[in-house]
């Protein structure tokens, strides 16, 4: 791994430790699902992402995430006020 992903991946740790088992989390920006996933699969977290890129959305779902594909501030529309516990 680079640099980058080796950073990305403690940052990530650093943020999985530091969120609630069980929290209901919406990724902004989630890129291809890597936090969301480690929120679900160590957190036991649920939630969703928001994702302009097409293949970002794709590698997702295939993960088993849930994830809207748009701008985010147009994909921000769909949820209501404080339906997430934390946002990423």
């Amino acid at each position: 791994m680079d640099k980058i992903q080796d950073s990305l991946h403690l940052n990530y740790s650093v943020i999985t430790e530091n969120v609630e088992q069980g929290a209901k989390v919406l990724d902004l920006g989630c890129g291809s699902g890597e936090l969301l996933k480690m929120l679900v699969d160590k957190k036991h977290c649920t939630g969703c992402g928001i994702d302009i890129n097409q293949n970002n959305v794709i590698e997702s779902i295939q993960k088993g995430l849930s994830v809207v594909q748009g701008d985010i501030d147009e994909g921000l529309k769909e949820f209501l006020d404080d339906e997430y516990t934390m946002l990423f």
